[in-house]
């Protein structure tokens, strides 16, 4: 009998205590959430986390980090957001409890996103002035400009959410190019802008050439470049040339173009008959890794544009055409049309092949 009393207070202490552990899990019980909507954008903003709040004590509210700010109003709970301009989203928890029960309920927010249509990285003013404009095509934030120079004003224009910056270009009487930087939160976009689009008369006048002759020397000459056929090309006189060439402006680039052509009648030594011998000469470009052919093909271009430097400072460079690179020689004198060099050309300067041509207007 002694031993069935034992049993049975055992058993009454183990009921007893699972009593006691209901009532402790019963005053933790998480409160109920009617309506949460926390999830925010990059522009941030304010919503609410309606609860259930059967027991009547008021409520209090805690977030863990400070761009989340938390306020209560009776069974509501104000949560706002401040933008995000990181580049990446993030999270959050707001701790909700009115005294006996809580609740914790997390806050997210997206990342600002930001292109510019068709992934446009610069603008291009002539040196006469003139407008360039960058279209936003996606953006969360607001978009900013910076580092803009003097010479460069801008307006940003907005209907219905689309941004249009339109870009104006003070004139200049050289070629420049300055960095600057389109925003938007923690994505910026840099932009190169170039007053590079040369006019058609900006070209006219005298420049020191700089060159390799055809032993590889460094040499330099004078360059004059004179109106031929207005806004199309011009007549060029070298120093280091007896005979003038044209040159061919592209309106679409404002840049300077030499194509193959036939030069006028010009000396040469013969060495089959050891005298001085005219001839018509045409002046062929040439590729270094085909040096024992020139193109006369009339497509085939050297190409002249801005080095990008502080001066009026021209650089020619392989403009196409041709199956071989024009990336090292860029003037010869040829006897014909069908490019042939069989006898040395010596003109009253010196040689007769041009090479790593940059010329500077004086």
């Amino acid at each position: 009998m002694k031993l069935f009393n034992i049993y049975i207070g055992i058993i009454c202490c183990i009921f007893a205590a699972g009593c006691s552990n209901d009532d402790k899990y019963a005053e933790i019980e998480e409160l109920k959430i009617l309506r949460s909507d926390v999830i925010f954008d990059a522009n941030g903003g304010s919503n609410t986390i309606e609860i259930a709040n059967v027991s009547g004590n008021a409520l209090t509210a805690q977030s863990e980090d400070e761009w989340c700010t938390v306020n209560v109003s009776g069974n509501a709970v104000n949560v706002n957001v401040s933008p995000n301009n990181l580049l990446m989203g993030r999270s959050t928890r707001v701790h909700i409890t009115d005294g006996s029960r809580s609740v914790s309920v997390p806050v997210t927010q997206t990342a600002g996103v930001f292109g510019i249509l068709d992934n446009k990285d610069e603008l291009l003013f002539s040196l006469k002035g003139g407008s360039d404009k960058l279209t936003i095509d996606f953006h969360t934030l607001p978009v900013t400009v910076e580092g803009t120079p003097d010479w460069l004003s801008y307006q940003i224009d907005e209907i219905d959410g689309d941004i249009t910056i339109i870009f104006t270009a003070a004139p200049s009487s050289k070629p420049r190019m300055e960095n600057i930087v389109v925003k938007s939160g923690a994505v910026s976009i840099t932009i190169a802008a170039k007053q590079s689009v040369i006019p058609y008369e900006s070209y006219i006048g005298t420049y020191k050439m700089e060159y390799q002759d055809d032993t590889f020397t460094s040499a330099s000459s004078v360059w004059v470049i004179e109106e031929k056929e207005a806004g199309k090309n011009y007549t060029v006189t070298c120093e280091a040339m007896d005979l003038p060439f044209q040159l061919d402006y592209d309106e679409t680039d404002g840049t300077i173009l030499v194509h193959p052509q036939k030069m006028g009648r010009g000396s040469y030594f013969n060495f089959n008959s050891f005298e001085f011998e005219e001839d018509d000469f045409y002046l062929g470009l040439w590729g270094l890794v085909n040096m024992t052919s020139p193109t006369i093909e009339p497509g085939a271009a050297y190409k002249g544009a801005w080095t990008g430097s502080d001066e009026f400072e021209i650089a020619f460079t392989d403009g196409g055409g041709w199956d071989y690179p024009l990336e090292m020689i860029n003037f010869v004198y040829i006897e014909d049309e069908t490019g042939n060099y069989g006898n040395d050309y010596y003109n009253a300067n010196g040689g007769a092949m041009y090479t790593d041509i940059v010329i500077t207007k004086q």
